[in-house]
């Protein structure tokens, strides 16, 4: 039953037109987030486009949202707090090739995984990619187009390639 409703999902839901948090489309998408995911929080909101690989990796806070057309790769816990917003495009991972010196190549070396966490009250840009094993403080603000590379210390602004400390708020 659940690959039936994925696969309904994937053909149908994520695609349904309307960005209005209220909005029909979007209280079916979270009406399955909220049977697939580990937690899926009172008031979040899942915009049109949001693409979750196993969604059962995923827990969501209270008042949050995930982004139009966010990447959520869930191969790892993802963890995303209370009131985090979160703009279009937003690529979260949880994994990554293994590197090695030897042959220069990625093919058969295996993956590395590593949990991605979220705290309260974030806010993350546009386009921002965040990589495997980062923490996102309390407070804290990604900036658009930023690729988070280290964790993100609570009540701070961070932006770029890679992301780098701006400002405290």
């Amino acid at each position: 039953m659940y690959r039936i409703s994925l696969l309904f999902y994937f053909l149908f839901l994520i695609w349904l037109p309307g960005a209005n948090a209220k909005g029909v489309s979007c209280r079916l998408r979270c009406f399955y987030f909220r049977t697939w995911a580990k937690s899926f929080g009172d008031g979040s909101v899942v915009m049109k486009g949001v693409n979750v690989s196993n969604p059962y990796n995923l827990s969501v806070g209270e008042n949050s949202g995930l982004g139009i057309n966010a990447y959520l790769s869930c191969v790892a816990e993802v963890s995303i707090g209370d009131r985090v917003l979160m703009g279009p495009d937003v690529m979260i991972f949880t994994s990554d090739h293994n590197w090695c010196g030897i042959d220069k190549t990625y093919f058969n070396k295996g993956m590395s995984e590593a949990p991605v966490t979220i705290e309260d009250d974030v806010w993350i840009g546009a386009r921002a990619i965040i990589l495997k094993g980062i923490k996102v403080g309390k407070g804290a603000t990604i900036a658009a187009g930023s690729v988070v590379t280290k964790d993100v210390e609570s009540m701070s602004v961070v932006g770029g390639v890679p992301a780098k400390f701006i400002k405290y708020k």
